[in-house]
């Protein structure tokens, strides 16, 4: 692909979110530096990971999936060459030439079995759950076959940025892919940096830079203080900053409340949901959740044994959630505490089951239906997700009545932004773009 390309190709991307805008400078202009803090622990990146929130939010800047969905939904190649071919006992594709990673790596359909096989063992379980694993072969090191699997089957599935292309030797630790930006992950902060091998363009800020944050109150401080780009739910602490923009992004997640086996009846499917759907939106709307009932229904009292909320409790905003429904759920006799855990003892508790009742994150990979359902079905049990028949897919609150695993609302990042950043609504963070002397 030519510069020139290169760069129409994400002008083209930029003007999409920023329209008038985009005319108005006659170009999409290269430099700048975005500072940002979230409300999650930042530890790792890893594109197949569901239930990490920094992950949900910064995978796209740094990975792509082989193939994406245009505007209609219809599937186009990516990181493919081409749309995948029918073969007689199958499909197949060819990798595009030349691919390599942020750090340098050429990747081939080797890399491509690997990631799906990494995929299965992750957030991927579900979407792969009909397709076999592929075949490669080392006499076309560039072509990837799916026996008995459909051209449209294949290019939709890979479409998923939990199956976005990683190298061989992966590692969250250190995380190279193919996408706009290159990361270093440290823990409790993040510096990306422009890809100059990205495969569809590298991004046009210079950089972005992103900490975590201990808690809600610290994302509209540091905006307030100048000391970020973004400020979450509001545009400051005590004060409106004066130049900032109301935005709002695509939602990334939602905040789900999952039962283990100490909830006993009160975990069947369902009834969770039930309990979140009659708590009333004022009591969470302040949390920054969207997507929250208009009108509720029911009791939201919870009826089985005492028992705690368990939560990360490096990440404030779903500290915050769980504290909410331990107030609006717990009565006498049947109170709900909130127990903050580690990242090392919630994968614990999720793997035994031994829990009563625990908050997580649920990636939102795309805004497609079917997507969004076996994300959550994958989140309440991969096995079940994996034999998932494909039928019209409900909207999540509606699923959540069909799982052990309830919906408490969305997740996304809407607030204020500095003027001189544009296209953060559509949190394509490789199309945003500074305007220097805005």
């Amino acid at each position: 692909m030519t510069r020139g390309a290169v760069i129409s190709r994400r002008a083209l991307l930029a003007a999409a979110a920023i329209a008038g805008r985009a005319a108005g400078l006659g170009r999409v202009p290269y430099g700048g530096r975005l500072r940002l803090s979230v409300p999650y622990p930042i530890e790792s990146l890893d594109p197949s990971a569901l239930n990490d929130a920094f992950s949900a939010l910064f995978s796209g800047a740094v990975f792509e999936p082989l193939f994406a969905l245009d505007a209609s939904g219809t599937p186009y190649p990516a990181l493919a060459q081409a749309l995948p071919l029918k073969q007689t006992t199958g499909c197949r594709f060819q990798l595009r030439p030349g691919l390599k990673t942020g750090s340098g790596l050429s990747l081939t359909a080797a890399d491509v079995a690997a990631t799906l096989a990494r995929a299965r063992t992750r957030g991927g379980v579900g979407l792969l759950g009909e397709l076999e694993p592929p075949v490669v072969s080392a006499k076309e090191p560039m072509v990837v076959e799916f026996p008995r699997a459909t051209p449209e089957a294949v290019a939709r599935t890979l479409s998923s940025p939990l199956l976005a292309l990683v190298p061989r030797r992966f590692s969250p630790l250190t995380p190279d892919g193919c996408g706009a930006f290159r990361v270093e992950v440290a823990r409790g902060r993040a510096l990306f940096t422009r890809n100059l091998n990205a495969a569809r363009g590298p991004a046009f800020l210079d950089a972005m830079e992103v900490g975590s944050v201990s808690d809600l109150a610290e994302l509209l401080r540091g905006f307030e203080a100048g000391q970020t780009d973004v400020g979450w739910f509001g545009s400051g602490l005590y004060r409106a900053v004066k130049d900032a923009v109301a935005f709002e992004a695509p939602r990334y997640g939602f905040a789900v409340l999952m039962a283990g086996k100490t909830a006993g009846a009160w975990g069947a499917a369902g009834t969770l949901q039930s309990l979140l759907d009659a708590i009333p939106a004022a009591r969470l709307l302040h949390l920054g959740l969207r997507g929250l009932p208009l009108q509720t229904q029911g009791s939201a009292a919870w009826g089985g044994p005492a028992t705690t909320i368990a939560v990360h409790g490096a990440a404030p905003q779903l500290v915050a959630v769980a504290r909410a429904l331990a107030a609006a759920m717990g009565v006498p006799g049947h109170e709900l505490t909130v127990a903050e855990k580690s990242a090392e003892d919630l994968g614990a508790l999720k793997s035994s089951r031994q829990f009563g009742l625990l908050v997580d994150c649920v990636r939102a990979p795309s805004t497609q239906p079917r997507d969004l359902e076996m994300a959550l079905r994958t989140a309440a049990s991969p096995e079940t997700a994996k034999r998932t028949p494909r039928t019209t897919s409900p909207p999540p609150r509606e699923l959540g009545r069909q799982l052990p695993l309830g919906v408490v609302g969305e997740l996304s990042v809407w607030g204020a932004r500095r003027a001189a950043f544009d296209a953060l609504d559509g949190w394509n963070l490789g199309a945003v773009s500074f305007r220097s002397g805005a």
